[in-house]
């Protein structure tokens, strides 16, 4: 029961400011630090108790946390598909430019037919 609530402060506090602003801009800076923002979700998990024996992997599966990697991953892929799908209210067009196939086969010089 310990161990369940550190988890959770540890997703309600320290999360959030390690994944600050991962989907804010094509750029993401929260790309530059990564080893840096998995060594303290690493060192978090390493030090509750019974735990140091497990590889970092088997922590997550244990505690059900994902990477901290695949997080701004996932988020930019659920934001991706929020916009096409249309639920959030902005024009798809601000971020992608479609392309048509028979314009990608013009622009190669390769037949797709």
């Amino acid at each position: 029961m310990y161990v369940v609530k550190l988890i959770s402060v540890f997703k309600v506090y320290v999360r959030p400011i390690l994944e600050y602003c991962s989907v804010v801009s094509v750029w993401n800076p929260c790309f530059l630090n990564v080893n840096t923002k998995e060594s303290v979700q690493r060192k978090f998990t390493k030090r509750l108790p019974g735990m140091k024996t497990f590889s970092y992997h088997q922590r997550l599966v244990k505690f059900g946390l994902e990477s901290l990697e695949l997080r701004p991953l996932r988020a930019d892929l659920l934001f991706t598909y929020k916009l096409v799908v249309g639920i959030i209210n902005l024009k798809l067009s601000d971020f992608f430019s479609l392309l048509i196939l028979t314009e990608l086969a013009a622009a190669t010089d390769t037949n797709y037919t």
